[in-house]
């Protein structure tokens, strides 16, 4: 909701108010789904479908509403809507699932659900959207090239299109659609290698020479989807390579930790600078004291050395996950959780002192103004 506009100058309407009610329904959501499956409550359960439900529904329709007063083209908003169509059939399947725990007659066909759940959640929802708003970031706060036109006309329709038909030939089940399905989703998997490699060559041929800590999180995100790209290129060609348990939670070690979150934690540094940064500028101008007052810069928000500090953290709990889950044993489990509980509890520090150094700032200009109009 804060990079629509950036990104796309699209407003969503009554910002603030939307977003605390959907932030609500899905902290609350999610505490009632892990409390729910643990003391194993049914009634938790229902309260979860309803508020993880409602949560994700007035996000989807919010975004697309808001999208839909956008005349522009825009890669962006065209990776968003695919994304978020992916998001509304993981959502979709996933309620299927939790009902299939309340109401256990419900006849359907758990591991098939499951796998089209994850599939659609990670490569769907989560990739699709990454890859929309690298486009536009990672030249623009990377100081790269342009991703090439193929690759932004083409790739992310065709991964969508590609996880559709995946999914049709996984539901039909037969030998034949399996092996159709498996193909498929191998064009898929070499498009998401494909956008990997050229992220990271377009790093490596940035303009600006010097390593921020978003870099770092972008080259070990892409770095992990390459893993995870072989890994499964492995366990396709040798059935037997990893065992049957382990090999969903490898996967999703390297996809959800390695990948997913190290981007969002990448982005969140340049995020929320820029967004602290624009709204005091944008601040001092509303005030009437132009650009009289110095504001921070960028790198002065969020000290460079606190950054870093939580990275090697999060590098260190992710290594040690996804080594915990070759070989699981206790002390691996409890010190990656330990490690990225560090990272995590870093980051919201991190973030809370940028917030804090923003009101601050915004006392000051305020306080300014009002000396300002006294002396006049």
């Amino acid at each position: 909701m804060q990079m629509l506009p950036v990104l796309s100058g699209v407003t969503v309407p009554h910002v603030k108010i939307i977003a605390t009610i959907i932030h609500a329904l899905l902290v609350t959501g999610i505490v009632t789904f892990t409390v729910g499956l643990l003391i194993t409550s049914p009634a938790l359960l229902i309260t979860t479908t309803g508020l993880l439900g409602s949560g994700f529904g007035l996000f989807i329709i919010t975004i697309l509403v808001a999208m839909s007063r956008n005349r522009m083209k825009n890669i962006t908003i065209s990776a968003m809507r695919l994304a978020l169509f992916a998001l509304l059939i993981t959502a979709t399947l996933g309620i299927s699932l939790l009902t299939s725990f309340i109401w256990p007659d419900i006849n359907i066909n758990i591991l098939l659900f499951t796998n089209l759940h994850v599939t659609w959640g990670i490569l769907g929802w989560v990739s699709l959207l990454l890859i929309g708003v690298a486009y536009q970031v990672v030249p623009m706060f990377q100081m790269t090239g342009e991703y090439p036109k193929w690759m932004t006309r083409y790739l992310l329709r065709l991964l969508f299109i590609g996880l559709l038909a995946w999914s049709a030939m996984t539901i039909a089940e037969t030998e034949a659609d399996m092996l159709y399905g498996k193909l498929i989703l191998l064009l898929c998997i070499v498009g998401y290698a494909s956008f990997s490699i050229v992220t990271l060559w377009l790093q490596q041929n940035r303009k600006r020479k010097t390593t921020d800590i978003t870099l770092l999180y972008w080259r070990f995100a892409m770095l992990s989807v390459l893993a995870a790209v072989t890994i499964w290129i492995s366990h396709v060609i040798f059935p037997g390579l990893y065992s049957a348990d382990r090999y969903p939670f490898i996967m999703g070690a390297i996809l959800l930790a390695g990948f997913a979150i190290s981007v969002m934690n990448g982005m969140l540094y340049k995020i929320i600078p820029f967004l602290i940064w624009f709204h005091l500028q944008h601040r001092q101008v509303s005030l009437g004291l132009g650009r009289k007052y110095a504001i921070p810069n960028m790198k002065k928000i969020i000290p460079a050395l606190q950054a870093q500090r939580q990275f090697y953290f999060h590098l260190g709990g992710v290594l040690m996950l996804i080594t915990a889950c070759f070989n699981p044993t206790n002390w691996l489990a409890y010190s990656s959780g330990l490690l990225l509980a560090t990272s995590f509890s870093l980051l919201s520090y991190n973030q809370i002192k940028a917030v804090q150094l923003y009101r601050d700032y915004d006392r000051r200009l305020k306080a300014a103004s009002e000396a300002t109009v006294r002396d006049d």
